[in-house]
């Protein structure tokens, strides 16, 4: 397409590492002239939204969107669980009966939080009271013994705030390495009308998202002058290697289709959906390239 062609486009997402490229054009999308908005922006066209919400609409046939498979957020979850040092809990067990809050714009954690407490720590999502609380309210909340436990987000460690799981990263390396998923937070989405009109379009912004992603990388390992200031980031890059190998943060349905099956099976767990999630239903096709 010529340059007069290319179709404009905005894209409410939030600004990560690995859409640097196509914020600063480093990337640029065949035919499309993107530009880049934060997640809460309105009238953008493709929109990064949290992955169990999108699952169980169109599960229910309520969406009018569909997912590109580029997942922008990932999470492990064992970090993202906080308590309140005098509310009597020791361990995963004494979640059962406690109230819970989690934050109103993190239904994706807690979908694997929960999840993780019933398959890793036998702790049923039926025994849990979980409490609706704005993000920014959760610590105030949790400090005052409103709530007893908090889900979803990091939280400042004062007393009596504490993480349930202090040795936390330990114990999700040995939870990917016994399943293989690393939790899919965010999924990016676009009209079916607009991939109706445009079906070449989701294979040009996945395309674009892969190589932004493939910047990213190529930018975070080289070791002349560390990009971040993390004292042992290229430590950290090995050890990312050894779990990961060469791609960390996959896109595409197959090499995620364990963990989109496994968020698909909460989802009907914990009472959102009902009946079987067809995950290649969910997403555009993309064409395998090799370049």
């Amino acid at each position: 397409m010529s340059a007069v062609a290319r179709l404009p486009l905005r894209m409410a997402c939030g600004f990560y590492d690995r859409v640097e490229a196509l914020a600063s054009g480093a990337v640029q999308a065949e035919g499309v002239s993107l530009t880049l908005h934060p997640p809460d922006a309105e009238d953008c066209e493709i929109r990064e939204i949290a992955l169990a919400t999108y699952l169980a609409e169109k599960a229910r046939g309520n969406a009018a969107d569909i997912a590109i498979p580029v997942f922008p957020l990932r999470s492990f979850c064992h970090g993202l669980i906080f308590v309140n040092g005098s509310a009597g809990i020791a361990g995963a067990p004494d979640l059962a009966g406690k109230r819970i809050g989690v934050a109103v714009d993190r239904d994706t954690e807690a979908m694997w939080i929960c999840g993780a407490l019933q398959h890793e720590h036998g702790v049923a999502r039926e025994s849990l009271t979980l409490v609706d609380c704005e993000a920014k309210a959760l610590a105030s909340r949790l400090a005052a013994g409103e709530i007893d436990a908090a889900f979803g987000l990091r939280l400042p460690t004062a007393a009596p705030i504490r993480p349930l799981f202090p040795d936390h990263a330990a114990r999700d390396r040995d939870v990917f390495e016994k399943t293989g998923i690393f939790p899919i937070m965010t999924v990016l989405v676009m009209p079916e009308s607009l991939h109706a009109r445009h079906p070449w379009l989701a294979e040009s912004l996945f395309k674009a998202c892969e190589e932004a992603k493939r910047w990213c990388i190529g930018q975070m390992r080289f070791s002349g002058a560390l990009r971040t200031m993390l004292p042992w980031l290229l430590d950290e890059i090995d050890e990312m290697d050894r779990l990961f190998g060469a791609d960390p943060w996959p896109y595409a349905v197959e090499p995620n289709r364990r963990t989109l099956t496994m968020a698909a099976q909460l989802l009907r767990e914990q009472g959102r959906v009902s009946g079987e999630v067809d995950i290649d239903r969910l997403f555009t096709p993309i064409v395998a390239w090799a370049e």
